[in-house]
């Protein structure tokens, strides 16, 4: 982890940008094998150091991993769960509470690619973490950052799964909503809703990426229709203008083609009420980090055994999705 937060994920996408630059400016001006060789070597040299180190710890892990769970092809059960509950204290106690790390956190990923039953079981760990009013609301936060990214980019996830989850959060939402209506939280405005704002924007982000995996979408619908997201975003906590903008932005365009919700005039009156007021003496709400730990995974030594499990959703395919579902609604209103 330490080798992990002392990576600037940018510095490692120009070492490897400009790697490629000189290696193919190389290649077409040296043609001869000793060249070639040399020119090798001088890669390997620029590679960042700490990145490589990194790899190297990773890789060596993920082999461990998969041939401590794996006898010649063939899943061990026993051996799993044994790793998992390893693996699962280093991550609440190391990996959870680390801010914004890059790789580390893939090790649990890893391990939950080998049978749904992990994925289900860390899932509901991250979830409970999550609806623990005890537990500090930054590792809360965190927790359902993990939630939102699992269930966003991997092709281990069922869409039950993603579906179970979306209505725990509405369901949560909602709670937080009406037991915040029976109080004056309004007047309140050093009140912390942090948590709240977190479980919308990944609520908000698992329905704008997964949508178009639903191949009934009449069945699906009725189902969007009971998370009932109108009450959500025209509640007083107002959770559009805490929510990252293009998060907000996708959420609105995917709610507006299904007819869910009309987000627009809110996110108009949200910007208008951002302009600075002289005088004016209320505290703005910060917008939640867009943090989202699995998102891609750079490393080339190790990486070959994590590509294959990030999926990689096309806005095309969601926006011509979303054109059907609007097309099925509109058949619907004319029965």
């Amino acid at each position: 982890m330490v080798l992990d937060v002392n990576i600037p994920r940018l510095e490692i996408d120009n070492e490897e940008e400009d790697l490629m630059d000189d290696s193919s400016e190389c290649d077409s001006v040296l043609g001869n094998e000793n060249n070639v060789e040399e020119n090798n070597i001088t890669e390997t040299d620029k590679v960042h150091p700490i990145a490589h180190k990194l790899d190297v710890c990773m890789e060596l892990i993920l082999k461990y991993i998969h041939n401590s769970c794996f006898l010649n092809g063939v899943l061990q059960i026993e051996s799993l769960k044994s790793l998992y509950f390893d693996i699962l204290q280093i991550f609440e106690t190391v990996i959870l509470p680390t801010h914004a790390s890059q790789y580390v956190q893939y090790i649990i990923f890893y391990i939950c690619s080998f049978k749904t039953a992990v994925v289900e079981a860390f899932i509901d760990w991250l979830w409970r973490k999550v609806s623990d009013p005890n537990t500090p609301s930054v590792i809360r936060q965190s927790a359902v950052a993990y939630i939102a990214s699992l269930l966003v980019t991997t092709t281990f996830v069922t869409t039950g799964l993603v579906k179970a989850v979306q209505f725990k959060m509405s369901k949560w939402i909602h709670d937080y909503i009406n037991m915040q209506n029976q109080t004056n939280y309004i007047e309140d405005e050093s009140k912390e809703h942090s948590v709240f704002y977190s479980v919308c924007q990944a609520l908000f982000l698992i329905l704008t990426k997964r949508h178009n995996d639903y191949p009934d979408s009449k069945k699906y619908m009725l189902y969007l229709q009971e998370l009932d997201l109108a009450k959500i975003i025209t509640c007083k906590l107002n959770p559009l203008k805490a929510c990252h903008p293009e998060i907000v932005h996708n959420f609105a365009e995917i709610t507006r083609m299904y007819q869910l919700a009309y987000c627009y005039t809110i996110i108009e009156n949200n910007t208008r009420n951002q302009l600075p007021l002289f005088n004016n003496k209320n505290v703005t709400t910060s917008t939640v980090e867009n943090f989202f730990p699995f998102n891609s995974y750079t490393l080339q030594r190790s990486g070959h055994r994590i590509t294959s499990l990030l999926r990689h959703n096309a806005s095309s395919n969601e926006y011509r999705a979303a054109i059907k579902y609007r097309e099925d609604i509109e058949d619907m209103a004319t029965y």
